[in-house]
C-alpha cells in the first residue's frame, strides 16, 4: 500500500537471464539479460495520490542498456490524468517519445482539458561529460488547431566553470536563458467562473542565475473575471537585482 492506495504484484526471476512481474492495474514488466538488457513495461491506470488529488497513470514503453551503460526508453504512450474530480477542469496529458544519455525527445505532447486542448512537441537535450553536467537546452511547442491559443518555450543552462550539481552551485553558478510567448490562453485553465474570451496574451525573457536573474515581462493583453467584474490590463514589467519596476501598465 503507497499513499492509501493498496497495490499488488509479483514477479519470476529465472536463470539469471529472464525477469517477469505482473501485478494491479495491468502491470506487465517483463526484461531479458544477455550482452544487453532488454525489456518492456505497460500500465493501465494506476492510481497514485498527490496531497488531496488522485491520478491515474497508463503506460507502454519498452527499453535498452547495453554493456556501455548507454540506455533507451522508446515510450510509445504515457498518459495522466486527474481523477478525484477535485479539478473542475478534467486536465489530461499525453505524450510519446524517446529518452537517451543525450536526451529527451517528445515527438508528441498533447494537454486537453474541459477549457480546449493543446498539442505539439518538444526537446530536452543535455551534456553530462565526466560525471559533470556541461548543459541543457530545452523546446516546447503547443497548439490548439481550432484557434490561435499556443504556447512556446525555448531555453538552454550551462555551466562555465563545471561544479558539482548541489544546490549551492545551482543557485549561484549555473547560467540560463528563456524565452516564453503565450497566445490566446484561456484563463479559465487557471481559474473558474470566467468568460470564453478571458484570455492571457504575453511574452517572458529570462537569463542571470537562480539567484539573481533579469525578467522581463511584455504583457499583450490579459482579461478576465475578477470578484465579479471585468479586469482588461495590458503592460511591461522588469525584475532586476531583486527589484521590480513596471514601465508601462493600462
Amino acid at each position: 500500500m503507497f499513499n492509501s492506495i493498496p497495490y499488488h504484484f509479483s514477479g519470476d526471476f529465472r536463470g539469471g537471464k529472464w525477469l517477469s512481474v505482473t501485478g494491479d492495474y495491468g502491470l506487465s514488466v517483463s526484461a531479458t539479460f544477455g550482452e544487453q538488457i532488454d525489456g518492456s513495461m505497460q500500465l493501465a491506470s494506476l492510481p497514485f495520490s498527490v496531497n488531496d488529488y488522485i491520478f491515474s497513470l497508463s503506460t507502454d514503453c519498452s527499453f535498452m542498456v547495453p554493456k556501455n551503460n548507454a540506455f533507451t526508453v522508446d515510450i510509445h504512450s504515457l498518459e495522466a490524468e486527474e481523477v478525484s474530480g477535485k479539478i473542475s477542469t478534467k486536465p489530461k496529458l499525453a505524450l510519446s517519445g524517446r529518452v537517451n544519455q543525450a536526451g529527451f525527445i517528445i515527438s508528441s505532447i498533447s494537454y486537453a482539458d474541459t477549457v480546449s486542448s493543446l498539442d505539439g512537441s518538444g526537446q530536452f537535450l543535455w551534456n553530462i561529460n565526466d560525471g559533470i553536467f556541461d548543459s541543457l537546452t530545452a523546446e516546447l511547442q503547443v497548439k490548439n488547431e481550432l484557434n490561435s491559443e499556443g504556447i512556446a518555450f525555448t531555453g538552454n543552462c550551462t555551466n562555465p566553470t563545471h561544479v558539482a550539481f548541489d544546490g549551492d552551485h545551482l543557485m549561484n553558478d549555473f547560467y540560463f536563458t528563456a524565452d516564453a510567448a503565450i497566445t490566446s490562453f484561456p484563463i479559465a485553465h487557471l481559474m473558474g467562473g470566467q468568460l470564453p474570451d478571458d484570455t492571457l496574451s504575453g511574452q517572458v525573457s529570462a537569463s542571470g542565475t537562480l539567484k539573481n536573474p533579469y525578467v522581463s515581462l511584455n504583457l499583450d493583453a490579459i482579461s478576465m473575471q475578477f470578484n465579479g467584474a471585468p479586469l482588461v490590463a495590458k503592460g511591461n514589467a522588469v525584475l532586476e537585482d531583486g527589484a521590480i519596476s513596471v514601465s508601462k501598465l493600462d
